[in-house]
């Protein structure tokens, strides 16, 4: 018997969400790199309750990841970073579907073609029978792939930043501004020395 939990937020270790049919009500499957265990929550509520958790909103990541892509369905999204790693998860369906299952980007360890299905690979070593055409998985992984190319210019554009990483002139000029207010400050200090301060350029 798998462990139970009421809530859970995605996280880093979290490889996919799968849904799990009990009667007349869903609950998610959630596959972790070290342990499995089910959420009494649909995978759509989980990924709802885990975007607003990290301060955004499902429809705010669905519109930046249009920004990317253009108007489509069923957009990758990235729920949020940490160190410059984008969290990107893939719905394999319409969000909306109850058996649409979420999928971690960097959990995709390998996939192939069964029949209609596709088998993944997670990269703990899990396989997963997902119910869409290795043609419709390969998309969806590509459309992430692009989301995390466009994040990866975006935080590259910020690490140039010259506030971060001023260049050598700025540096130079900092310098010869942080002296003349240490002159400045000592002259005023100084009753005997009535001279005028520097003029800080």
């Amino acid at each position: 018997m798998e462990e139970q939990k009421n809530i859970y937020f995605i996280s880093f270790d979290t490889l996919a969400l799968h849904p799990l049919t009990s009667g007349n009500k869903i609950f998610t499957r959630v596959i972790e790199r070290d342990k499995t265990f089910v959420v009494s929550q649909k995978p759509l509520h989980i990924v709802t309750r885990s975007c607003n958790y990290y301060g955004s909103s499902l429809e705010r990541a669905t519109l930046t990841s249009h920004n990317v892509l253009g108007k489509m369905h069923k957009v990758p999204i990235m729920m949020a970073n940490a160190y410059g790693v984008p969290c990107i998860f893939i719905p394999i369906m319409s969000p909306a579907s109850n058996q649409n299952a979420w999928i971690s980007y960097h959990a995709v360890q390998n996939f192939t073609k069964d029949g209609m299905d596709t088998i993944l690979t997670l990269e703990n070593g899990e396989k997963l029978t997902l119910n869409v055409s290795i043609a419709t998985f390969y998309r969806q992984y590509s459309l992430a792939r692009l989301i995390e190319i466009d994040f990866l210019k975006k935080q590259k554009r910020m690490d140039r930043s010259t506030y971060l990483f001023p260049s050598k002139k700025s540096k130079e000029v900092q310098e010869s501004q942080d002296i003349n207010y240490k002159k400045n400050v000592d002259r005023q200090e100084d009753p005997e020395n009535p001279e005028e301060p520097d003029a800080v350029t």
